[in-house]
């Protein structure tokens, strides 16, 4: 039966009552299960580096049998095939006493390279019996050392003159080239036992074994500073070898490594770490223990390509003419062929990627296809989407050229616009393209590009009649990742705002988090931490967010300050070399210290902060001497806001006062930080920092007497509030009026890219859902609903949804935190030592129910509530083996921050409500 609370009672819980009550002992001793076991955050991941691997799993019962805590765990690590130590212990931890259900061995393991291990664990659980070690999973490592490499990189012509690091402003035109194919083969009797393969082709890469493709729906490798760091990819290739011979065999495009400028074709900036090639290490092993390597070296050959023209702007173009017949299995290479040329390396130190790639994570089937006056066709998915198409046609002859056209929007004669897609002032084709010109071969083709990807949700065909497109899709591109968190609602209208939001976040779900999945696909790093709720409430990021790590850290320069773009691909400099307000700004440079601390606060793992906490000391150093008597004045502010002139930087927030307040929130979290490594001085430093630059905010914008700071903005109120800037004798002053503001605008949005962010936060934190939701309810402009309105399928680049703006924009995705966080009512914070799952729904007047529920590191996690008959009903889900605090909508001003909670062990929980309590809870702070 649901626990019934009245007024009273739910006053003594959560003022002091007796957790006990919550906590119902289970009944006999359930059998406890591990399950998500993973290995540096995957699933039996194929190729890491790391000699102190991080394991990591979660429990279940399988059944709802109340409290269960793990008190002990022992991991055992056995050895496979390559290892030189089949079937024997290669590490034991022993019996650990911890309720964590992660460890990392304490010193470096033993770990050859190319070679396959298991792990087993076994757990004891508080009152309950030790489970038998199980199985949990097993890992192949990569290539654990730079000396473990012999292959030598390859290329189809010597290296010749490098364009060099872009600026933006430098537009040189030049004939595109094109693409090479690569192959070796080698020949061996005898058949394996396993194959491990470590690659990396840049700028992206398809290769095949036998003519059987190995990433054929892929985007390979992870994108990078290519000089700094550089990310292959592993496969176990046992399955693909056979006896006799072995033709390897590779495709490469040009992607962010090789970015060129060609007539007629879009590109953002121009700039090169050199021409594409190939790094590629095979590692067999036999049933009688010989092993054998084969690597790229100067016995491969190479030739020109179909692909004539490949951008990770532009699109790409394919002659199918030029593809040599069977080049990727047949026993001597075609007469096209000729030696490879060796090439230096990029620069950068080889890593094993940590991520899963870029992949066909959806297709799009039977777009709706209408002719154009003068012979187009105009293909409508009705999704604006990031991906690229995949036609198949009864025929195309020889020389015959089908050219499609992606866009977002239409223009006003029915054919595609893709001024959004490029920043064109003038609407019509800007140089975005796929082209595929026939071979006259017999029988049907089918074709897609294979190393770009862009956004759209129209695509205009030419060279191609209707009756001869057999299938036509779309192919939708994102990370492979775990999805996390699930939103449904009762109110439709949230519902979209939540999908909006999803689709532009997965459009620009690479590997980095770009901003537009067309115009730039740059990594802007604002985002990385105002939109991390975002991110991480709807797929797992815990890799990507320490990649991105490497990103700013690769990208930071000498001096400390870290770029707005991480990799910076293009350097927005002036032409006397001098940096823009686009390449340094402080809302976008301290991602380095807020990224990384948002990504501990919702998966829990140190490492993260630790691999960056000199690069943020570094950071931190460089804002604080940019101060000018103490305020930081420099940047673009918050960008995008609503005020009287066109969107771009801030106009109703001085820069003055978010770059300052900015620099507190750096020195804050860094106090944080170095309290949670064990740096005690560090954190007391920081915390002394952090006061004066406090004191100093309050002393030059707070108006004390109204509560007013800086311009009474949105942004400058919310950041107050947000941050601890406010004083608490001032935050009701300080609310109110940010509420008055908010209001007086008959609830829009004012607060740009940077303010949005403090503004959601503060409303959750202060019981302002009432207000929030009546802002997501809006229709017309600015507002979400406004963009839905005109027709919007991903969230857009400026809350009017302007035509001249990006259609599908990441940025302004803030309300994700309040939809999942706040209504839903699943935060996660591992600052909470004891329990990182805070369950507090914020129920409104207008939302019948909700149902959120989350894939946590820690388990699966739900939280529903419905209003009926007077009352509300609340089911609360905590993970085998976690604890959970419950914050009932019990209070006017039920702030997150409070202490006033109740503890939840893990099982299902139900509760009842009184309607009258919780409609307290809408705010009448004014």
């Amino acid at each position: 039966m649901p626990s019934r609370i009245t007024r009273r009672q739910a006053g003594k819980i959560l003022v002091g009552g007796s957790a006990a009550l919550l906590l119902p002992a289970a009944n006999g001793r359930p059998s406890v299960m591990a399950r998500d076991c993973k290995v540096e955050w995957r699933v039996n991941p194929v190729g890491i580096d790391s000699d102190r691997p991080r394991f990591r799993w979660c429990l279940d019962t399988g059944q709802d049998a109340g409290p269960v805590r793990q008190k002990a765990f022992r991991i055992r690590m056995i050895g496979d095939v390559g290892s030189g130590q089949a079937d024997q212990i290669v590490s034991d931890s022993g019996w650990v006493r911890s309720s964590e259900c992660r460890w990392r061995p304490a010193s470096a393991l033993p770990l050859r390279s190319h070679s396959r291990y298991g792990w087993e664990l076994a757990i004891r659980v508080e009152h309950g019996a030790e489970t038998p070690s199980v199985q949990a999973g097993h890992f192949v490592t990569g290539l654990m050392q730079p000396m473990h490499w012999n292959a030598r990189w390859i290329g189809a012509e010597p290296e010749g003159n490098i364009l060099g690091k872009a600026v933006e402003w430098r537009r040189p035109i030049q004939d595109s080239d094109r693409m090479p194919l690569l192959r070796g083969q080698f020949e061996e009797a005898a058949p394996v036992q396993a194959a491990f393969l470590s690659v990396i082709g840049l700028g992206q890469y398809t290769l095949a074994i036998n003519g059987q493709g190995l990433n054929d729906d892929q985007l390979r490798p992870a994108w990078s500073h290519y000089a700094d760091s550089l990310y292959y990819d592993t496969f176990d290739v046992s399955n693909f070898l056979r006896p006799g011979l072995t033709v390897i065999s590779a495709m490469l495009g040009d992607g962010f490594f090789n970015v060129e400028g060609v007539k007629d074709r879009y590109t953002k900036f121009m700039g090169s770490y050199g021409r594409p090639r190939l790094l590629l290490q095979l590692r067999m092993i036999f049933a009688d223990g010989r092993e054998r390597l084969f690597c790229t070296d100067d016995s491969w050959s190479c030739a020109a390509g179909p692909v004539i023209f490949s951008s990770i702007y532009g699109g790409e173009d394919h002659d199918a003419r030029l593809e040599p017949l069977g080049w990727r299995e047949t026993a001597i290479p075609p007469a096209a062929f000729h030696p490879v040329s060796l090439l230096p390396p990029p620069g950068g130190r080889l890593f094993a990627s940590p991520l899963p790639p870029m992949a066909v994570m959806g297709r799009l089937e039977n777009p709706k296809i209408t002719a154009l006056p003068g012979g187009a066709l105009l293909a409508d998915f009705g999704l604006n989407f990031a991906g690229r198409p995949h036609v198949m046609l009864d025929r195309l002859g020889a020389g015959e050229k089908l050219v499609m056209k992606p866009a977002e929007l239409l223009g006003v004669d029915g054919h595609i616009d893709q001024a959004s897609a490029t920043g064109a002032s003038e609407p019509g084709y800007k140089g975005i393209a796929f082209a595929y010109t026939g071979s006259g071969t017999a029988g049907a083709l089918e074709w897609t590009p294979r190393f770009t990807y862009t956004g759209f949700r129209y695509l205009e065909m030419e060279g191609v009649e209707r009756k001869n497109i057999r299938a036509l899709r779309g192919d939708v591109l994102h990370l492979a990742a775990e999805r996390s968190g699930r939103f449904a609602c009762s109110d439709e209208g949230l519902v979209h705002i939540h999908q909006l939001i999803e689709q532009a976040f997965l459009s620009n779900f690479a590997s980095v988090l770009t901003d537009c999945p067309h115009r730039e696909k740059l990594g802007w790093l604002e985002q990385v931490y105002l939109n991390a709720p975002t991110a991480f409430f709807n797929r797992d990021c815990a890799a990507l967010y320490e990649k991105i790590g490497r990103d700013m850290r690769d990208a930071q320069r000498d001096n400390g300050m870290v770029p707005s773009v991480a990799p910076e691909f293009v350097e927005f400099v002036r032409r006397d070399g001098s940096d823009t307000d686009f390449r340094d700004s402080p809302e976008w440079g301290c991602a380095i210290v807020l990224a990384p601390w948002a990504a501990y606060r919702f998966y829990g793992d140190t490492m993260v902060l630790a691999e960056n906490f000199d690069a943020m000391q570094r950071y931190a150093a460089y804002l604080e001497g940019r101060a000018v008597d103490g305020l930081v004045d420099f940047g673009l502010g918050d960008w995008f806001d609503i005020g009287p002139s066109k969107p771009g930087k801030a106009q109703l927030t001085t820069r003055a006062f978010t770059g300052t307040a900015t620099l507190f929130a750096v020195l804050a979290t860094m106090a944080r930080i170095g309290a949670l490594l064990d740096r005690p001085a560090d954190a007391a430093l920081y915390r002394r920092k952090a006061a004066a630059v406090k004191d100093r905010i309050n002393a030059q914008f707070l108006d004390p007497a109204r509560g007013i700071y800086d311009r009474g903005s949105q942004t400058a109120q919310a950041m107050a509030l947000a941050l601890g800037i406010a004083e608490p004798r001032q935050q009701h002053k300080v609310l109110a009026r940010l509420i008055e503001d908010i209001k007086q605008r008959n609830y829009h949005v004012s607060a740009g890219d940077v303010g949005f962010y403090y503004l959601v936060e503060a409303l959750t934190q202060t019981g302002g859902a009432d207000i929030l939701y009546a802002m997501l309810k809006k229709t017309d402009a600015p507002s979400y609903g406004a963009q839905i309105a005109q027709g919007a399928t991903a969230l857009t680049e400026a809350w009017d949804a302007a035509r001249h703006a990006s259609q599908n924009h990441f940025m302004l995705g803030h309300a994700e935190a309040w939809l999942f966080g706040g209504l839903g009512g699943i935060r996660m914070d591992f600052t909470r030592k004891d329990a990182p799952i805070l369950i507090a729904p914020q129920p409104v007047v207008g939302v019948e129910w909700t149902d959120v529920s989350l894939t946590s590191v820690l388990g699966d996690v739900r939280c529903a509530w419905r209003q009926a008959d007077g009352e509300i009903s609340i089911e609360a889900s905590v993970p085998t083996g976690a604890q959970a605090d419950l914050i009932l909508p019990t209070s006017p001003s039920t702030h997150l921050a409070s202490s006033r909670s109740m503890r939840l062990g893990s099982g299902r929980h139900h509760f009842t409500v009184p309607l009258a309590i919780a409609s307290a809870n809408a705010s009448n702070l004014t």
